[in-house]
């Protein structure tokens, strides 16, 4: 048990490293894994006895991000009792990422495929399900505090949720943190979830 909370340390040491390295302007195509390693203060050799190349590493690293923004998400809706504090949380939260980690994430991405390796994508596999999840449980919370009509299927209102979020994130995309600010986007947000979601009678801000 020692040994494997001890490879976990060192691995996220790595990852750290790696995401510092990034951070400060490294370019990471030809970055080497003995520079990966001084910077995580880990000897080369110990780092080859985790991973046999830089793109093993880069492809642990974004699963290490997925897993790190999934902890973030978590934290942030775990206080959320109302559909409004949903609503400023995630969109806080996703201007907080597309200003201070997504072009890293972006980087690390290219270098995959550059490489011809695979990159984990947060919208298939477990990960999904465990996003999906993290929605059911809030659609159940704010159920039990009627801020959603509690005669509403719970997989339902789980994907209104998420279909809402999605519409914030395709307006970062595509205009960036103005096109998230800008009132009618959170307008029709607002109104989609009123809608699909509050109990007859109630309403949130507007």
């Amino acid at each position: 048990m020692l040994k494997e909370e001890e490879r976990r340390q060192r691995e996220e040491a790595i990852y750290r490293a790696v995401l510092r390295l990034i951070g400060s302007g490294a370019d990471i195509p030809r970055l080497r894994v003995q520079e990966i390693a001084a910077e995580a203060g880990i000897g080369k050799g110990t780092v080859y006895e985790y991973f046999t190349s830089k793109e093993e590493i880069l492809h642990g690293v974004t699963q290490y991000c997925m897993e790190s923004e999934l902890a973030r998400v978590r934290n942030l809706l775990a206080p959320c009792k109302t559909l409004d504090d949903v609503e400023k949380a995630v969109t806080n939260y996703l201007v907080d990422l597309y200003g201070t980690r997504a072009e890293v994430y972006r980087v690390v991405a290219r270098t995959l495929v550059a490489s011809g390796r695979e990159v984990p994508c947060a919208c298939s596999g477990a990960l999904r399900g465990r996003v999906e999840g993290e929605a059911r449980k809030l659609a159940a919370r704010l159920q039990a505090a009627g801020e959603i009509d509690p005669a509403l299927d719970e997989e339902y209102a789980a994907f209104v949720l998420i279909s809402v979020w999605v519409m914030y994130v395709l307006a970062l995309g595509s205009e960036g943190m103005q096109g998230l600010r800008d009132g009618m986007v959170l307008a029709n947000g607002r109104q989609m979830l009123a809608r699909a979601l509050r109990p007859a009678g109630k309403t949130g801000k507007t």
